[in-house]
C-alpha cells in the first residue's frame, strides 16, 4: 500500500492518505514531512516552527478582549460579561471554580479572575476553566487566537 501527503496553499500539513483514499478538498500532494507540525516553504518542509507548547505561551489577550470572546462564544452571559467588566463580579462558573481550588490558592486565583492586565493561554485558571467548560487545548488555542485580535 503506498500513502499520499497533503498539504494546504499556506503550507499546513494535512495527512497521508492510503491507497483509494479520496483527497482532501484543497489538497495539494507534497512529500512527506520529518513532523506532523512542519510548514511547507514551497521547496521544503521547514521543521523549525515553533513547538505547540511555545505557541500556546506566548498567547495573550486584554481583559477586554477576554470578555468580549466569551460573551460572543457564549462560555459567559452578556449580563456575566457586563458585571464582570464594570463591577469586577466574577461568572458563576469562575466562582465555583475558585471555590474548588485549595483554600490556600483561593485568593490569588481570585485577584487573576477580578483584576488581570492581560490574560494568558498558559495559566492555569485558563487552563482550568477551559476543562470546566469541556473545551479542548485546540478550542482554547483558537479562543485565544481569535479574540486577542478584535
Amino acid at each position: 500500500m503506498s500513502t499520499t501527503h497533503y498539504r494546504t496553499s499556506e503550507g499546513v500539513y494535512i495527512g497521508g492518505f492510503g491507497d483509494g483514499a479520496t483527497s482532501p478538498i484543497g489538497g495539494i500532494e507534497c512529500p512527506a514531512p520529518g513532523r506532523a507540525d512542519a510548514v511547507w516553504t514551497g521547496t521544503a518542509w521547514d521543521s523549525t516552527a515553533p513547538s505547540l507548547a511555545d505557541l500556546r505561551a506566548n498567547l495573550s489577550m486584554s481583559f477586554g478582549q477576554m470578555i468580549r470572546g466569551l460573551v460572543k462564544e457564549e462560555w459567559i452571559t452578556m449580563a456575566e460579561g457586563r458585571s464582570w467588566m464594570n463591577d469586577r463580579i466574577l461568572p458563576a462558573a469562575v466562582i465555583t471554580l475558585i471555590n474548588s481550588l485549595p483554600e490556600a490558592n483561593r485568593f490569588d486565583a481570585e485577584v487573576l479572575g477580578k483584576v488581570p492586565s492581560v490574560v494568558l493561554r498558559s495559566n492555569a485558571l485558563v487552563v482550568a476553566l477551559g476543562v470546566a467548560a469541556e473545551k479542548t487545548p485546540a478550542e482554547l488555542d483558537t479562543f485565544f487566537q481569535t479574540y486577542s485580535v478584535v
